[in-house]
């Protein structure tokens, strides 16, 4: 089913042995080989980092309907868009420390993200979702078109 559409891309997902994948396709059909360069660079950029690193795992570089394709394991949770229009944005303590356990694990995934030498430079929060993971967030980067692999990692 189509979850979403934009300009630039369109998002299916179903579900293929119990795992719930997705099918993000490019739209700009008059710039197919820059939306073919781009997938290519969005599977690199997904294959170069740790499996520890939350980021939208790529399984496979395709094509749909003749345009260029990734397919992708399904990110669960909401956007962080979604998940500040659904939290209050009052000022007592739990709610300051609900968003700060957000915050933290947002600030995590970008620290995993430079430990394993890429910089994430597409931080919006479209771009963020997050999930109940043992009682705090796990923060997920799902757009890689823009991440730089600058190498290195721990040992630099």
């Amino acid at each position: 089913r189509l979850e979403h559409r934009s300009e630039r891309t369109a998002v299916y997902r179903w579900r293929d042995a119990g795992v719930k994948v997705a099918l993000g396709c490019d739209g700009d059909l008059r710039a197919v080989d820059a939306g073919h360069r781009r997938i290519l660079h969005e599977r690199n950029v997904s294959n170069y980092l740790p499996h520890n690193c939350r980021r939208r795992l790529v399984t496979n570089a395709t094509t749909y309907e003749g345009r260029p394709a990734l397919a992708f394991r399904w990110a669960s949770g909401v956007t962080l868009r979604q998940w500040l229009q659904s939290v209050r944005m009052g000022g007592n303590r739990a709610e300051i420390g609900v968003r700060l356990r957000a915050a933290m694990a947002i600030a995590k995934t970008l620290r995993d993200f430079h430990d394993g030498g890429a910089a994430y430079r597409r931080l919006t929060p479209e771009n963020v979702v997050l999930a109940p993971c043992e009682g705090e967030y796990a923060a997920t980067f799902i757009d890689l078109s823009g991440a730089v692999i600058f190498g290195g990692g721990d040992d630099d």
